[in-house]
C-alpha cells in the first residue's frame, strides 16, 4: 500500500506529565521509545531538546539545581538521566528569590464576628498574600523596569501558581483587589458558588416562591434590589405576617421601598411567561443590572453572568423551558467554568499549575509550597495494582496488600508533585519567587519548599532584606522609571545630536503622461448603435491581438490570429481582413524590432527630470517597449477615437506624452536613440513621431527662467 518507507514522528516530555488524573501515565512514553527503538534499529533518531527558548539563564540554573538530587530527580525521567537545559536567551539577566516560609503566630485572637470559612488576619496566608500583593502594587507605583524591557511591569506580566486552590488563591485575590492591582480571579469557578449566581438565583427562586422570607431578605440586600441593612431591619422587624406582603402594603414609606416593589413585581408577571433565558436576560438589562452587579462585586463576575446565561440556553435546547425546571436543575447541578488566562488582559493571573500548562510570565511567584498531596485513598478513592482493584480501608484494619498498594500510589504521587514543580518553575521567564507558609504541621520534607532550598544553598547568596534574610540567584537588576530617567540624563549626548537635522529634499513633482492626457482628451466613439457597436468590439479585439501575436513565434502569428477571431465570432472574411491588418503592422519594418521576440508589454518607467522644473519626475506606463545596443522603440495603442490620416492632426496631449516618455527614456537609456509611434487601431495603422514634433512639445514644458 506504500511505496516510501513509514516514519514515525514522537514528541513528548516525561518532565511534564501531571495528569494522571486523566490517565497520563508517563512511563508509557519510554515503553513506546523502546519499541520503536528495537523496530528502528539504526534508522531511531533519539533527540533531547534542551535548549528553552523562554527562561533566562538564572532561572534554568535553579530548575537544574532543584533536580540535581537524584532523589528530587526520581520520576521525571524513566533513566534517571541528569537534567540539564541550555537557554537560548544567553544575555537575559534572570533572578530567582526564595522567601523564608511564614510561621503561624503563637496565640492567635480569635474573631468570633468572622465567618468560619475566612482566614484570620494573623494567619501565614493572609500575611503572605499581602506581602506579595504589596510588592507587586510598588512594582507598578514606582514603574520597575526589568532588564532589557523598555516598558514598565504590568500586572498582565505577573502569574500566581499553586498546586491547589486553596486556601491561598481566595487569601491573594482578595488582597490584590484590595490594593487596586488588577487581577483576573480564579481560573476555575464553580457557578453555584458565585455571588452574582447565587443573587440571580434568588431572584429566580423568589418568582417562584414569593413567600420564602429568607431567600427575599437576601435578594432585597443584593445589588438587583439595593436595600440598605437599616432600610432591611426596618421592613423585617416586628412585621405581622410575610416580608413580600410587608414590602407591598408600605411600599409608599420610602422610595427605595417603591422601587423594590415594582422590580419584583415586574419579575413576579414575567416568570409566567419567559422561558429561563429570556427571563434573566431581561433581569440583567432592566435599570443597567448588569452593571450594579459588576460595580458591587468587580470584573470578574462578567464570566460567571455570561456562563450562566450559557447555562440556561443550554437547558432550553435540551428541556421544556420553564423556570422552576431550570432553577432545580441548576441547584442539582456543578457547572464549572474555566476561564481563559491566556496573557491578553492586563491582569495578574492566579491559578493552579495544572492550568498553567503550556503559558508562561515574566514573573511568577509559587507560594504554596511547605504542603504535600494528600495520599491517594484518603477519602476513599479505589487503587489499582496489578492484581486488581483495592479497597484502601484505614491503616489499622489494612491488610499487607493494601498498605502495599497504599505505598505505591503514594510514591506515584510525590512523583509527580515533582514533576508539577518542574512545569511550575518553567513557567517563569525572568523572575521567579519561591515562598511559602507554615501550617500547625510545619515544612513537610519532600514539599516544593524542601527542594527548592537545598538548591538555592548551593547556587544563591543569602541577602538581608527588611531584617529577614533570603536567598537569591542573579543580580537585582531592575530599575524605576525614575532611576531610568536619571541614568539617561547622565549619559554624554554626541555632538551629531546636538547638530540641526538636514533640510529635508522637497517630494518630487510628479508628472505622468497620462494625466497629461486627461484635459482635451479626443472623445471615444460611442458604442451606442448597432454601427458604433461593431466599431468599439473590432478596436478591442485588435488591441488584443497587438498585444498578445508579439508573443507567439512570426510563422504561428496569423493562425492564432484567426483561431482567436473565430472563437470571438467574428466572420472568416472579416477575420481574415483583420488579422492581415494587424500583421502589417506587426511586420513593419520601421517597427517590427518592437512586436518581435524579446519586446515588453506594459512597461512601467519612472525617471527626474530637472529640466523641467524642480524636483519634476515622469512616471507612466508605455503599451510596447523594445531595447537593443543602439536605439529604443516606445509605442503606445489609441483605441475606439476617430483616427487621424497626418501626423500634424495628431491632438497636442498624445504628442505631449509621448514626449514625456521619450524624454524619460533618454535619462533611463542614454546614448541610445529614441523612436516613438502611435498605434491608431481603428483601421489599424502605425503612425511614426518625428523628433522635431516632440521636441517643440518639450520646449512648451519647461518653466521660463
Amino acid at each position: 500500500l506504500f511505496s516510501a518507507p513509514r516514519t514515525v514522528f514522537a514528541v513528548g516530555d516525561q518532565k511534564q506529565s501531571i495528569f494522571s488524573f486523566q490517565g497520563a501515565d508517563p512511563d508509557e512514553f519510554e515503553v513506546n521509545r523502546r519499541y520503536f527503538s528495537s523496530r528502528a534499529g539504526d534508522d531511531f533518531a533519539d533527540v533531547r531538546l534542551q535548549t528553552s527558548r523562554r527562561s533566562a539563564p538564572e532561572i534554568l540554573r535553579f530548575v537544574d539545581a532543584v533536580f540535581a538530587d537524584p532523589a528530587a530527580r526520581e520520576g521525571l525521567t524513566s533513566s534517571g538521566e541528569t537534567i540539564e537545559h541550555h537557554a537560548f536567551r544567553k544575555d537575559a539577566k534572570g533572578r530567582v528569590e526564595f522567601w523564608p516560609a511564614i510561621k503561624p503566630a503563637k496565640t492567635p485572637e480569635p474573631d468570633y464576628w468572622r465567618p468560619v470559612d475566612v482566614e484570620s488576619e494573623t494567619s501565614p496566608v493572609v500575611q503572605l498574600a499581602e506581602r506579595i500583593a504589596g510588592k507587586i502594587r510598588k512594582w507598578l507605583d514606582d514603574g520597575v523596569r526589568l532588564p532589557g524591557c523598555e516598558e514598565p511591569i504590568r500586572a498582565g506580566d505577573i502569574m500566581i501558581l499553586m498546586p491547589r486552590r486553596e486556601p491561598f488563591a481566595t487569601e491573594i485575590i482578595r488582597k490584590l483587589t484590595q490594593a487596586r492591582v488588577p487581577v483576573a480571579g480564579a481560573d476555575r469557578i464553580r457557578l453555584k458558588n458565585e455571588i452574582a449566581v447565587m443573587d440571580l438565583m434568588a431572584l429566580g427562586r423568589f418568582a417562584l416562591l414569593p413567600e420564602d422570607d429568607l431567600n427575599l431578605a437576601a435578594l432585597l440586600r443584593s445589588p438587583l434590589v439595593g436595600l440598605s441593612e437599616e432600610e432591611l431591619f426596618a421592613l423585617a422587624h416586628q412585621r405581622s405576617g410575610r416580608l413580600w406582603r410587608e414590602l407591598s402594603e408600605r411600599r409608599e414609606e420610602v422610595p427605595s421601598f417603591a422601587a423594590a416593589h415594582e422590580f419584583l413585581s415586574d419579575a413576579l408577571k414575567r416568570a409566567d411567561t419567559m422561558p429561563p433565558y429570556e427571563f434573566f436576560a431581561w433581569v440583567l438589562n432592566a435599570n443597567s443590572m448588569r452593571a450594579r452587579l459588576l460595580s458591587r462585586l468587580g470584573p470578574e463576575a462578567s464570566d460567571a453572568i455570561d456562563e450562566f446565561l450559557s447555562l440556561a440556553l443550554e437547558y432550553e435546547s435540551a428541556n421544556t423551558p420553564s423556570l422552576e425546571g431550570f432553577v432545580h436543575w441548576t441547584e442539582r447541578g456543578d457547572a464549572e467554568v474555566k476561564r481563559d488566562m491566556e496573557r491578553g488582559r492586563d491582569q495578574v493571573r492566579v491559578m493552579t499549575v495544572h492550568g498553567a500548562k503550556g503559558l508562561e510570565a515574566d514573573i511568577v511567584f509559587l507560594p504554596d509550597t511547605t504542603t504535600l498531596p494528600d495520599p491517594p485513598g484518603r477519602r476513599g478513592e479505589l487503587l489499582y495494582g496489578e492484581d486488581g482493584v483495592i479497597f484502601p480501608i484505614r491503616k489499622a484494619d489494612a491488610c499487607e496488600a493494601v498498605t502495599a498498594a497504599k505505598e505505591i500510589a503514594k510514591q506515584e504521587a510525590l512523583r509527580e508533585h515533582r514533576r508539577l514543580l518542574y512545569v511550575a518553575l518553567t513557567r517563569a521567564k525572568d523572575r521567579l519567587y519561591v515562598c511559602g507558609f507554615e501550617n500547625k504541621n510545619g515544612i513537610r520534607e519532600g514539599s516544593w519548599y524542601r527542594l527548592a532550598e537545598t538548591a538555592m544553598t548551593k547556587v544563591g547568596t543569602k541577602l538581608e532584606r527588611g531584617g529577614s534574610y533570603i536567598c537569591a540567584l542573579g543580580e537585582e537588576a531592575e530599575e524605576t522609571a525614575r532611576a531610568a530617567m536619571a541614568r539617561a540624563a547622565t549619559i554624554a549626548l554626541p555632538e551629531w545630536a546636538r547638530e540641526p537635522p538636514p533640510a529635508e529634499r522637497a517630494r518630487p513633482r510628479l508628472i505622468r503622461p497620462s494625466d497629461e492626457i486627461l484635459e482635451g482628451e479626443p472623445a471615444i466613439i460611442s458604442p451606442a448603435g448597432p454601427k458604433q457597436a461593431a466599431r468599439f468590439r473590432r478596436g478591442l479585439l485588435i488591441h488584443t491581438l497587438l498585444a498578445r501575436l508579439p508573443e507567439i513565434a512570426p510563422p504561428e502569428r496569423r493562425n492564432i490570429a484567426r483561431l482567436f477571431l473565430t472563437s470571438q465570432h467574428v466572420a472568416n472574411d472579416e477575420a481574415a481582413a483583420l488579422a492581415n491588418s494587424v500583421l502589417r503592422v506587426l511586420d513593419d519594418a520601421r517597427f517590427a524590432p518592437a512586436f518581435a521576440a524579446g519586446s515588453k508589454a506594459e512597461i512601467a518607467v519612472v525617471a527626474d527630470l530637472p529640466e523641467l522644473g524642480d524636483g519634476a519626475r515622469v512616471s507612466g506606463r508605455i503599451d510596447r517597449l523594445a531595447v537593443n545596443d543602439a536605439e529604443v522603440l516606445a509605442i503606445d495603442f489609441k483605441t475606439n477615437r476617430p483616427p487621424p490620416t497626418r501626423v500634424e492632426d495628431v491632438s497636442r496631449v498624445y504628442l505631449r506624452q509621448m514626449a514625456l516618455y521619450r524624454l524619460a527614456l533618454r535619462k533611463l537609456f542614454p546614448g541610445r536613440r529614441i523612436t516613438s509611434a502611435l498605434v491608431w487601431t481603428e483601421g489599424p495603422h502605425l503612425m511614426p513621431l518625428p523628433d522635431p514634433l516632440l521636441d517643440r512639445e518639450i520646449a512648451g514644458l519647461v518653466p521660463e527662467p
